[in-house]
């Protein structure tokens, strides 16, 4: 594995790049298959997991936990999973697809230096179709994917599994996994494991390793990397003493997006904990001096409560009369769709509502 993983184009991996010859990335197929090959025979810098010590580990409630990050933005591209045994903490096996998202063109419609023709990307469906097969073979599940022995997932957030997975299983037509409908936000688990320290040491998974003296690995928002370092984090914690459990779960899975949480929201980390409202841009109700309003900011609350991530919003300065100006949600076709919800009053002031508190969670809401 001699390509530098820091210059992999994920995109170019999944089978098309927009950029094309303009990308950072690397768009050797070869060097790119050969690297992911290679993470899965564990011969990437981090190498099989395992634990240091473990005198402090306490009996846990699963028997695995199985560790994702999905990248991509409007649908998955990265799917990289990494199993580790609650028992001794070790890792049991990786498993990787690279997904080919619908909203790609044909190739016919591909500059050649925009189409990867020796990707192995295969659709998200399918995918879940061999993740499957992948966890029946430790006996976590059957072929159909139900549950045979208590495992649960784990992620550094609720975006992949709390709307990215559902979203992606709806485009392919298809009903997600019934243990997707419980995960663990390792971010909202070791706030609650370790709240001394404040929601703000461990918004991201760069803080969170920083926290617990344990340096980054590898290149932070590749799937392969994020998924060991995240096991690495894993293993720290069950080595100081944690008990793991689900932090976030569906009582319907036909109602995706209705979940609940094990912890009140003061005890989580969202863009309120973690003191972006103090300096940010915006605001649940704009902020005098902020711009935008109720879902303005960056990274503001949109119509369902839910949170967008710092990268995927950018702050409109328009200042329309009444609920105008809040901000743009930028696709990654580049393609701005103005969000018309400013502030309770809009942007009668020209930039954010009237009578108001605090920005928005702006830059200190770092997503991971």
């Amino acid at each position: 594995m001699d390509m530098e993983k820091g210059s992999l184009c994920k995109y170019y991996a999944a089978g098309y790049c927009h950029y094309g010859s303009k990308c950072n990335g690397s768009h050797d197929a070869q060097a790119i298959l050969d690297y992911t090959n290679g993470w899965l025979r564990g011969e990437d810098a981090v190498g099989t997991l395992s634990a240091q010590d473990t005198r402090l580990a306490q009996p846990q409630k699963f028997k695995a936990i199985v560790i994702l990050d999905l990248e991509g933005k409007d649908e998955i591209i990265e799917f990289p999973v990494l199993i580790l045994a609650c028992d001794t903490w070790t890792e049991l096996g990786r498993w990787h697809r690279w997904c080919r998202p619908t909203g790609f063109p044909s190739v016919d419609q591909m500059q050649p230096e925009q189409a990867n023709l020796n990707s192995d990307a295969i659709p998200f469906g399918q995918a879940v179709t061999e993740l499957n097969e992948f966890l029946a073979g430790f006996g976590l599940v059957d072929q159909q994917g139900n549950p045979q022995l208590e495992f649960v997932c784990c992620i550094c957030g609720n975006w992949d599994i709390g709307s990215q997975i559902p979203k992606c299983c709806g485009i392919a037509r298809m009903q997600h996994p019934s243990y997707f409908d419980q995960w663990i936000n390792l971010k909202d688990f070791a706030l609650n494991f370790m709240p001394q320290h404040g929601a703000f040491a461990v918004r991201g998974m760069v803080p969170m390793m920083k926290l617990l003296k344990l340096p980054m690995v590898g290149t932070h928002h590749l799937g392969m990397d994020d998924v060991c370092n995240i096991g690495r984090v894993l293993i720290r914690l069950a080595e100081l003493g944690a008990v793991f459990t689900e932090t976030a779960w569906r009582d319907n899975p036909r109602r995706v997006r209705d979940i609940s949480y094990r912890y009140p929201p003061n005890m989580r980390v969202t863009p309120e904990t973690t003191g972006g409202r103090r300096d940010g841009r915006g605001g649940q109700r704009g902020g005098r001096d902020g711009r935008g309003g109720q879902r303005g900011g960056r990274g503001g609350r949109d119509n369902r409560g839910q949170y967008k991530r710092n990268s995927d919003v950018a702050v409109d300065m328009g200042s329309g009369a009444f609920g105008r100006g809040a901000f743009a949600y930028v696709p990654p076709n580049g393609n701005a769709m103005q969000n018309q919800h400013g502030g309770r009053d809009g942007g009668r002031r020209g930039r954010g509502g009237r009578g108001s508190r605090g920005g928005g969670w702006a830059a200190m809401a770092q997503a991971t």
